[in-house]
């Protein structure tokens, strides 16, 4: 009767284990290789202007980190939450303006036991003179 308990404790602890790495695994994926292709979509570029600066638009940046990470993560956890800081990379001052050349996405999650998640994620706008 003891064995039956220890293998049946065994087998829970198993499962439990399992269901939490695979949960951390899963996001972790989709956190850390979200495409960047979702940033540089989001980059303006006016090619009129003297110093051809490309900066990120933060409401576009904003409408598609809310879409890429809800429609994700739905099935790994729902318990989420992300900040987005948008700074000057020249000297990482608050960027208050509405596009900026740097942003800061600080993710949080709530996964089974009581585990928390975090990661931080740097992008910057690099500098793309060439040819000209």
């Amino acid at each position: 009767m003891l064995i039956l308990l220890v293998g049946l404790a065994f087998l829970i602890v198993s499962f439990s284990s399992y269901s939490l790495a695979y949960q951390i695994n899963g996001i972790n994926r989709i956190v850390t290789s979200t495409p960047i292709s979702i940033f540089e979509s989001c980059i303006l570029h006016d090619v009129n202007e003297e110093n051809h600066e490309m900066l990120f638009n933060k409401d576009m940046v904003k409408e598609k980190l809310e879409h890429y990470f809800s429609y994700e993560l739905s099935k790994f956890t729902d318990k989420f939450s992300y900040d987005i800081y948008f700074y000057n990379k020249e000297d990482e001052s608050m960027c208050i303006k509405d596009e900026c050349n740097a942003v800061e996405v600080s993710f949080y999650a709530e996964l089974a036991f009581n585990y928390n998640y975090e990661r931080v994620l740097n992008y910057e706008v690099l500098d793309n003179s060439y040819g000209s």
